[in-house]
């Protein structure tokens, strides 16, 4: 086409620098984004559990102990193994996770029961707050944590 003396004529196009993007539209966008995850972030409540270690190695009295009658005994403790896979042995019988509230009330324990709550070594934190939560839901406070290695057969 050069030898015919037609040359195809770029004019200004070829010549020009490439235009700079503009940050605007990209921060625009970024603070949407941010305002979008803000708003859908759900927020997690946490629960507080208290927890008071016995004074010189025995029991606190519960407030107002001394109303009980001398010769009405405590009541028998409350004894029951968390195990790792959530599920709760108690009193002979085996209850899942999602099932032992449901169970305390239908047991329906006085509330000075003592319950001893033996937690398996490898069960992770979220099992034994699960129980001891469903223990504090049924007014069951007076609880004594700890720790036991599973017998393997």
């Amino acid at each position: 086409m050069a030898e015919d003396g037609m040359e195809i004529q770029l004019g200004d196009r070829a010549r020009r620098r490439p235009r700079r993007l503009g940050l605007t539209a990209l921060t625009d966008l970024v603070f949407i984004l941010l305002l979008f995850f803000i708003l859908e972030t759900r927020f997690v409540t946490f629960h507080q559990l208290e927890f008071r270690q016995p004074r010189d190695g025995h029991l606190e009295q519960p407030e107002g102990g001394g109303e009980r009658g001398e010769n009405q005994p405590d009541p028998e403790p409350l004894r029951l193994q968390v195990f790792a896979d959530g599920r709760i042995w108690i009193g002979g019988d085996v209850v899942a996770m999602g099932e032992f509230a449901a169970y305390l009330r239908e047991r329906n324990p006085a509330p000075e029961t003592l319950v001893v709550v033996a937690v398996e070594a490898a069960a992770p934190a979220q099992v034994l707050v699960t129980a001891l939560d469903s223990l504090h839901g049924v007014r069951l406070d007076k609880v004594l944590v700890r720790q036991f290695e599973p017998a393997h057969d």
